[in-house]
C-alpha cells in the first residue's frame, strides 16, 4: 500500500484549506482563501503561503496535526514525522472538493513554527516543510480529482488521516486510488512555473536595461521561434523529439539509437554571449552533464506591437555536450535577510 516504483511515504495526511489560485501571498485578485472556514471570513488564513518558495522550500500551514495519527509508530521523539506525503484539497468556488496540490517528503511538526517571510511586517505560522522539487501545485484548469464527503471520507474536519484512532488503517478504496493519482502525477505544475515567472521577471530587467522590447508578448514569441527552431535542427538529424518544457527542468527530449539528449533551449535578441537561467535549469545541468545540450537563437528581430508581435530571423549555435561550469554563472537577485530578523 502507498507505493509506487519503490517510493513508500512514510506517513499521508489528507489537508483541506481555502481556494487560491497561487497561494503566493496577498497578490492583486488573490489576496485570501476562500471557503476555507470561518477563519478565512474576518482574517487571512495562514495557507495564503502555502505555495510561496523560500530558499528553495515551501512551508504550509496544518491546523493541529496529530502525528500519531499520521504514522502509529511516532513515539514523541522527535517532535516532527518526515517522509509524508502531504495531501492539500479545497473547495472550488463554485463548489465540490478537488485536490489542489501536495507535498512529497515532507516534515510535519508537532507543534507550529513561526516564520517571516521578508516581505510580513508579522510572524506566521507553518506546521510542515518540503523542498520545492518535491512539491505540486496543479494549475486552477487542472484541479479536477474529486475529494467528496461521505462516510470512510473528509467530513467537517480540515484533516483526515488514513489510521484510526486506534492504529488500524483505513480500508476505504479511493484513499489508494487518490495516493497513486498523487504519486504518479506526471503533468503541469505551478511550483516550477512560478518559480520560472521570478526568473522571467529579472530576465525582463535586465533586457530593459539593455535597451531591449521586455513585453511577455515579445518574450512568447521569441522563445515559441527558438523552440521551433531547435525541434527542426534535432528532427532533421532523425532524433525523436519531445516538447518537456512544461513539466521538466529542460525543454527537448531527444532519443535515437538508444542516445537521450536532454535540450535547454533559449532565444534572445541579443548576441547570445550571456543567457539567463533558473536554479532548476542549472541543477539539470549538472546533474545530467553528459547528456546536455545548449541550443540558442540569437539576434533575434521583433516586429509589431502588443498581441500582435512577431519574431523572425535570428542566428543559432549549438553546445554539445553542454558542460555548464565551463561558462560563468553570475548571480543577479540575492535574499537578503536583516540582522534584526534573525535575534
Amino acid at each position: 500500500m502507498i507505493q509506487r516504483d519503490g517510493i513508500r511515504p512514510k506517513g499521508v495526511l489528507f489537508v483541506r484549506i481555502g481556494w487560491m489560485n497561487y497561494y503566493q501571498g496577498r497578490v492583486p485578485g488573490d489576496d485570501k482563501p476562500r471557503r476555507g472556514g470561518s477563519h478565512n471570513v474576518d482574517e487571512i488564513g495562514w495557507e495564503v503561503f502555502n505555495f510561496k518558495t523560500y530558499r528553495g522550500e515551501l512551508r504550509g500551514y496544518i491546523h493541529g496535526p496529530l502525528l500519531r495519527r499520521i504514522d502509529p509508530t511516532y513515539n514523541r521523539r522527535p517532535k516532527y514525522l518526515k517522509d509524508v506525503l502531504v495531501i492539500f484539497f479545497a473547495t472550488k468556488p463554485h463548489g465540490g472538493q478537488v485536490i489542489i496540490g501536495w507535498y512529497n517528503n515532507a516534515r510535519v511538526f508537532h507543534s507550529p513554527k513561526k516564520h517571516d517571510w521578508p516581505d510580513r511586517e508579522s510572524k506566521y505560522e507553518y506546521s510542515c516543510e518540503a523542498l520545492a522539487r518535491d512539491a505540486v501545485l496543479l494549475p486552477t484548469e487542472g484541479r479536477d480529482y474529486p475529494i467528496t464527503s461521505g462516510k470512510g471520507r473528509p467530513g467537517t474536519s480540515n484533516l483526515f488521516y488514513i489510521f484510526h484512532a486506534n492504529g488500524t488503517p483505513r480500508r476505504e478504496k479511493w484513499i489508494q486510488e487518490t495516493i497513486d493519482y498523487v504519486l504518479n502525477y506526471d503533468g503541469p505544475n505551478w511550483v516550477k512555473a512560478l518559480e520560472e515567472e521570478i526568473a522571467d521577471e529579472i530576465e525582463s530587467t535586465v533586457a530593459a536595461a539593455a535597451g531591449f522590447i521586455s513585453s511577455s508578448f515579445a518574450r512568447t514569441a521569441i522563445e515559441k521561434l527558438a523552440m521551433d527552431r531547435a525541434m527542426a535542427y534535432f528532427e532533421q538529424d532523425d532524433w525523436l523529439v519531445e516538447d518537456v518544457s512544461r513539466t521538466e527542468s529542460f525543454d527537448l527530449r531527444c532519443e535515437k539509437d538508444s542516445k537521450i539528449l536532454r535540450v535547454e533551449v533559449k532565444g534572445t535578441q541579443s548576441k547570445g554571449e550571456t543567457i539567463q537561467l533558473t536554479p532548476n535549469e542549472v541543477k539539470n545541468a549538472r546533474e545530467y552533464r553528459s547528456q546536455m545540450v545548449l541550443f540558442i537563437l540569437h539576434s533575434v528581430k521583433i516586429k509589431g506591437e502588443g498581441a500582435d508581435v512577431e519574431a523572425t530571423g535570428g542566428r543559432f549555435k549549438v553546445i554539445r555536450p553542454w558542460d555548464i561550469d565551463r561558462g560563468v554563472l553570475k548571480p543577479i537577485s540575492y535574499f537578503y535577510e536583516l540582522e534584526s530578523k534573525r535575534k
